[in-house]
């Protein structure tokens, strides 16, 4: 079951020049000053997330960096160097889930929630998409399926089909991951007379394979081959490029490196000696799409690495892949990649996926540019004068009601805490000293109690994997909706970061005397560095797809998933404001860029407004997909199918930054649904929805919220008039 199972309940605990990056001690120098799965405004040409943002047309500024006057020459992202290389500060353990042979001899730290995750996982033999195709790799080979996606009520789906399998007529006797980077797995399969290795890049418009030694064999999966070559009599057919049939109507295109005789049947396609080269195939759609596909399949891409510089706002991303063979490299970009590129080399080549029609590029860098959201601690403008008073009102009577402890539950005790640190930055907001002074004295010492492992349910450093986890997550599978097994973490830390830098930014005591936990806590999440010996890299963000995944080290059929879109935004949130209080740029920009990416994925690929081109009618018609598998897109959530649950887990928690994931187009369109699903909801979940409202009509939400009776244990009445009330009008 998901974290997000228990997100509604309310759960009560009683008596409980640029900045370089600071390195702690036990880096380079020192500094004294870190289950189930979790979860188109847009555009079709993507790259308008942040100027269709719930209020970026109204107001006037009054928080966040400008440009004016500040020295934005492009300087490096660094991501190379770590945040830190020192130990956790927290006991060493062992994980529960350790890993298999598909792994490899490949060392610790390794991914725990990466796109290609289900390649090492129990058998290993659930599909990962690689866009367009989706792949199996079976003991007998590589799998490959190309389905288009089938539109119902509830879900978009792609059917799981085995069209070819890419195989050797020597049985293999092992297979595992030999590499990756984030852009690409190389698995390899072995016996005793050779290999065949298949580097695997997201947006590959062909599936390769590398032998040697071996004599290649093709089977047509749950289908037959009608033709090759257009001969329809089973025979043999000698070249480097095979044009094959099946009998499900598709056509497929087969090169080779080198000439090849094969001896074909209707279920095999058989090498008639040894080979020693590269297969390549590849789906041909349109009879057109033959002369783009031939010129392209000399230039092979093996691996990819991302770069980024950084001008004050605005982010250059840079996908820079490694290729071999001749000519022009062909990849496939999604809708959001297309929207960003600058002077993108553009062929008429594409593919139908999931989230809508891959588009051919060519070149060996992809260069994006990159808005980064200038919101920081509050919202881009005052709140509105006739409704501070009660704003002051609320705030007074949730500060008299402080609770004395939180829970033990990693994801539950982040909730209250960050709920605590929303009444301080209200308090602050409000000119209310006294009442932020009261809550900052008892939200210190419950965050600094998680940070230095002294709570009730201390963290661990789990060395298997290379992660922090609470003591109760490590000890039982289900604890924590699966966080030892590393669902969820970047939601659940998330909300840790944001109350730690809430306390950082009045107290810079507080950063440095936590420092160690803070670290870690952001390293768990967001490494960018292959170097950190103890914690993998972008644990959770996927570069190309543009958003994280969740699932963590559990198995799905329809591969990765990410349920709650807006508790990723708030990951990366949080560690934006950590980078600011501890005065590293670099952690700010690299945050501020994960989240203008999760941004734009959110409105693209879960938020449905009717202009929306990813997705059909008739699921369009819902608004808002609950969970986005990579082959299934679904309006439901992992703990039911109420509609409120769907609209809610993609909007909490409500902070400054849900203005600019929220789209006012998307809400505008999407309110009816949204207001039908509040009538019949419990008032925490209630409390989402006509908080959204306030997008488009700050009077009636100022009215729907002030009707409520009750609120989720990570809300409160004082952030929810808040919210409305920073809104612009009317």
């Amino acid at each position: 079951m998901s974290r997000s199972a228990w997100v509604g309940l309310v759960v009560v605990c009683v008596g409980c020049g640029p900045v370089m990056p600071a390195v702690d001690a036990g880096s380079a120098g020192g500094s004294a000053a870190g289950g189930s799965a979790g979860g188109a405004a847009g555009g079709s040409a993507g790259g308008t997330a942040i100027e269709d943002a719930g209020a970026a047309d109204a107001g006037t500024p009054d928080a966040g960096p400008v440009d004016a006057g500040r020295d934005c020459t492009p300087m490096p992202l660094d991501l190379d160097t770590p945040f830190s290389t020192a130990m956790p500060p927290y006991p060493l353990r062992t994980g529960q889930q350790q890993p298999s042979t598909l792994w490899g001899t490949l060392p610790a730290p390794r991914p725990t929630n990466a796109a290609w995750q289900n390649f090492v996982l129990g058998p290993g033999q659930n599909r990962v998409d690689f866009l367009p195709y989706q792949l199996k790799a079976v003991p007998e080979g590589l799998a490959i399926g190309l389905a288009t996606p089938v539109n119902t009520a509830n879900a978009v789906d792609v059917p799981d089909v085995r069209q070819l399998v890419l195989s050797s007529l020597q049985s293999f006797t092992s297979r595992a991951v030999d590499a990756y980077d984030p852009l690409s797995v190389t698995m390899t399969w072995r016996n005793t007379g050779g290999t065949m290795t298949a580097p695997m890049v997201f947006g590959m418009p062909y599936v390769t394979a590398d032998y040697t030694g071996l004599r290649p064999f093709l089977l047509p999966g749950t289908f037959t081959i009608s033709s090759v070559n257009s001969m329809t009599n089973p025979g043999s057919a000698t070249g480097t490029r095979f044009e094959l049939v099946l009998s499900d109507g598709s056509t497929w295109l087969l090169y080779a490196s080198a000439p090849i005789t094969f001896d074909w049947n209707r279920g095999t396609m058989t090498a008639r000696a040894g080979f020693t080269g590269t297969l390549r195939v590849a789906s041909l759609r349109r009879p057109a799409d033959a002369a783009i596909l031939d010129a392209h399949a000399g230039s092979i891409p093996r691996a990819g690495r991302i770069e980024a510089t950084v001008s004050c706002d605005v982010a250059t991303l840079r996908f820079v892949y490694t290729s071999t063979g001749t000519g022009p490299m062909l990849l496939n970009a999604l809708p959001h990649h297309v929207g960003r590129l600058a002077m993108p080399a553009l062929v008429d080549l594409e593919y139908p996926t999931l989230t809508g029609f891959l588009r051919g590029v060519t070149g060996n860098m992809w260069t994006m540019t990159i808005p980064l959201t200038t919101i920081d601690w509050n919202a881009p403008r005052k709140l509105e004068p006739t409704y501070e008073g009660a704003v002051k009102t609320a705030l007074a009577a949730d500060v008299a009601s402080l609770p004395s402890g939180v829970p033990a539950d990693a994801y539950f005790g982040g909730k209250a805490l960050s709920r605590l640190a929303r009444l301080a930055l209200i308090a602050d907001e409000v000119n209310e000293p006294a009442a932020a002074a009261t809550v900052r004295a008892r939200l210190g010492p419950l965050v600094g109690a998680w940070l230095d492992g002294t709570n009730g349910n201390p963290l661990q450093f789990d060395n298997t994997w290379g992660g922090i986890v609470t003591r109760d997550s490590l000890a039982m599978p289900n604890a924590e909706f699966g966080a030892g097994h590393y669902n969820d973490h970047h939601f659940h830390w998330g909300y840790h970061l944001y109350a730690a830098a809430v306390m950082a930014r009045n107290d810079p005591s507080f950063a440095a005397a936590h420092r160690a936990g803070l670290l870690s806590m952001v390293r768990d999440i967001a490494n960018p560095s292959a170097m950190d010996p103890y914690f993998p890299r972008h644990r959770a963000m996927d570069f190309f797809r543009g958003h994280a995944w969740a699932a963590g080290l559990t198995e799905f059929a329809d591969g990765q998933n990410q349920e709650s879109t807006s508790e990723a935004v708030n990951a990366w949130y949080s560690m934006h404001l950590v980078g600011l209080t501890l005065g590293d740029r670099r952690m700010s920009d690299l945050a501020r860029l994960m989240l203008t990416l999760e941004i734009d994925a959110a409105q693209q690929y879960w938020q449905m407004a009717s202009a929306s081109p990813q997705y059909g009618y008739p699921f369009k018609a819902r608004r808002m997909v609950g969970i986005l598998f990579q082959t299934r897109a679904f309006f439901g959530t992992f703990f039911g199918a109420n509609p409120e649950y769907v609209y809610g887990i993609q909007m909490l928690p409500f902070t400054p930054i849900a203005e600019t994931l929220l789209a006012r187009s998307w809400v505008s369109d999407a309110w009816p649904e949204l207001n039908m699903a509040a009538s019949g909801a419990a008032p925490g979940w209630k409390g989402f929805l006509q908080m959204s409202h306030g997008i488009t009509d700050r009077s009636a939400a100022w009215a729907e919220v002030n009707a409520l009776t009750g609120w989720d244990d990570g809300n409160s009445k004082t952030n929810a008039l808040w919210w409305v009330a920073s809104r612009p009008g009317p």
